[in-house]
């Protein structure tokens, strides 16, 4: 299991880090780089990974 931990984390390894954020008991952490899409009629950014708690 410590073996799988550690390859999904070193995935995290060299990409940029867009954002961390924090309400009440939720922890967010935004890697990688923007990408741009479409939701209806409004552009919107979206991040490459993001990891929540």
């Amino acid at each position: 299991m410590k073996e799988k931990i550690k390859a999904e984390v070193e995935k995290l390894v060299g990409l940029k880090l867009q954002y961390v954020g924090r309400a009440s008991n939720l922890f967010w952490i935004g890697f990688g780089d923007m990408i741009q899409g479409t939701k209806g009629d409004k552009t919107l950014l979206f991040i490459y990974l993001s990891l929540f708690n």
